[in-house]
């Protein structure tokens, strides 16, 4: 399974993927800048960009560098399956398929943005969540624990009902009058309280205005509508089998073999551009996706062991069906960033973005589709990518407002 989604990892990696809607801007702006990325206070970002920051100093091969930070956001979901087996290895290696399905189908729409930090954090949640319930086999795993707590304090505001929800678990599991119980609810809820003060209570406009329930209801229905939504359903009816099915003979096969048919709606998806091209929406449903795995596997540790080889299998299944999806949505990404880089490669100043072909109908179809058009350039930029209705006002080359934002050559050459 850790090899199936390395190698869906590399594969996102090398496609670009994670320069889909703000993922560019992100790499622009480090880059221009020459400063870790700070988010709304969100310091994962930070971390995950100080390699190609680091690597900056060392080649201005935007090549190479888009390859750094693609690999430093796509290691977030192999690392948190990595950690999250290293967790429970020893003592009940049949909860590994709990990580392996939530990470890689309750929140495979995520996989297709993967810079959103709610994405980022419901799935290095994971490995923390099964430190709560199986005891830390060794002194690795606590340090493992506390530095993924940490991290996961500071990348996004729904990680305070994460860690609300771990200091419980842990607390319950640990013994709620025994020392370790009480350190791990004391912990976990100081972590949530720093994340509350960090990044909750300063929320700007803009994230109050998604915060509000009413308005994240609708982005929630919009993140749904399609054939994702099928899969969804599909994962929860496996999840639920599995849960259910224990030892029982018949239920053997059943859990994954809905897996298996989950592919086919998840495939349909993420094949047509259009259907994903706001995936960026799908970054509150990070919550909701991910919690109710996370109860059922709460309640599966509290029983004996299960069939190691139905859970083997089931995981296996699941780890093809991300695999598959992350292979056709690379692909899909592969063509249109191409079609940009095209548009831009012998072009001087403005190219329309309406001349691209799936503008608007796909993840080109928004402000940032002008960092894109730069970062898949050297470091001298010749050309940018508009809409037409933007291009005579832009002050090209002493600076570039595109959308909400304004890009000024520093690291970067504007000709």
């Amino acid at each position: 399974m850790l090899s199936i989604a390395a190698a869906a990892s590399l594969v996102a990696a090398i496609s670009g993927l994670p320069l889909v809607w703000d993922g560019s801007f992100l790499l622009f702006t480090v880059l221009n800048d020459q400063q870790p990325m700070v988010i709304y206070n969100r310091f994962v970002n930070s971390l995950l960009t100080a390699p190609v920051l680091a690597a900056s100093a060392l080649t201005e091969d935007l090549g190479i560098l888009r390859l750094v930070f693609n690999l430093s956001y796509e290691a977030v979901p192999f690392v948190a399956l990595l950690a999250s087996w290293v967790v429970v290895r020893r003592a009940r290696p049949d909860l590994f398929v709990w990580p392996v399905l939530g990470i890689g189908l309750a929140l495979l729409p995520g996989l297709a943005v993967p810079t959103a930090s709610s994405i980022i954090a419901a799935q290095l949640f994971w490995p923390l969540f099964l430190a709560a319930l199986v005891p830390p086999s060794s002194r690795l795993v606590l340090a493992l624990s506390v530095a993924l707590g940490v991290v996961v304090a500071f990348s996004h505001p729904i990680a305070a009902a994460l860690l609300v929800l771990l200091a419980i678990a842990g607390w319950i599991e640990r013994g709620r009058s025994r020392p370790a119980g009480l350190a791990w609810l004391t912990g976990c809820l100081a972590l949530a309280l720093l994340n509350v003060v960090w990044l909750t209570s300063q929320l700007d406009a803009y994230q109050a205005h998604i915060a509000e329930p009413i308005v994240a209801l609708n982005i929630l229905g919009w993140a749904l509508v399609g054939p994702q939504s099928l899969g969804l359903g599909f994962t929860a009816f496996a999840a639920w089998l599995l849960y259910r099915g224990g030892g029982d003979p018949r239920a053997r096969g059943r859990a994954r073999m809905t897996i298996v048919i989950a592919a086919l709606p998840f495939v349909v998806w993420a094949a047509i551009p259009s259907l994903w091209g706001n995936v960026i929406d799908f970054r509150v449903a990070a919550l909701p996706c991910a919690v109710p795995l996370l109860l059922l596997a709460w309640l599966d540790a509290r029983r004996p062991v299960r069939l190691l080889e139905e859970r083997r299998q089931a995981a296996l299944a699941a780890a093809v069906v991300m695999f598959v999806v992350v292979v056709v949505l690379s692909a899909g990404w592969a063509i249109l960033a191409a079609r940009v880089e095209s548009a831009v490669a012998q072009a001087s100043g403005c190219v329309p973005a309406e001349s691209i072909e799936g503008y608007p109908d796909s993840a080109l179809g928004n402000a940032f589709v002008t960092p894109l058009s730069l970062v898949l350039q050297g470091r001298d930029l010749h050309a940018f990518v508009e809409p037409l209705s933007a291009c005579a006002s832009t002050g090209w080359p002493a600076r570039l407002p595109a959308g909400p934002y304004v890009f000024e050559p520093r690291w970067f050459r504007f000709r």
